[in-house]
């Protein structure tokens, strides 16, 4: 099958679109960006250091999240069970009872993983990032 110039040429001028647009509407995202972690309502791993050095004129307090290794853990975790998700019915579909149970297997054993190494420390974590009077902002939005 070939592409025709006409084709290459939309397919061209499809892509130079896209690009011109991407680079306008990301110069506004990077400024996003810096007021998101401004507000504190992240706490980059420690190779932000521009951002935290604004951040800690604001707050001097403010430390940066140290548990690189440990979030880095739960996305390997997270990957590896959202993969078996994935996989899991296609195997059954397939009828390829080995590679099925495999997956199975995976997907139980990372949901145990992530029940203990992350679902069970949100509120912590929260309790850490929220600020003090989020439920009442909650409560204050969902009425409104």
């Amino acid at each position: 099958m070939m592409i025709s110039t006409l084709d290459l040429i939309i397919i061209l001028s499809y892509f130079f679109v896209t690009i011109t647009l991407g680079i306008l509407v990301s110069k506004r995202a990077i400024k996003n960006l810096n007021s998101y972690f401004l507000g504190s309502n992240s706490l980059p791993w420690g190779f932000w250091k521009p951002i935290l050095k604004k951040v800690r004129i604001l707050y001097p307090d403010f430390q940066p999240n140290r548990n690189f290794t440990h979030d880095l853990f739960n996305v390997l975790v997270g990957v590896l069970w959202q993969t078996s998700l994935v996989t899991i019915p296609i195997a059954l579909v397939t009828q390829q009872h080995l590679i099925f149970t495999i997956a199975l297997s995976i997907m139980l054993s990372m949901s145990v993983a992530l029940k203990f190494t992350w679902w069970n420390k949100l509120d912590k974590a929260s309790e850490e990032t929220l600020p003090t009077d989020f439920d009442q902002r909650i409560k204050v939005k969902a009425l409104s």
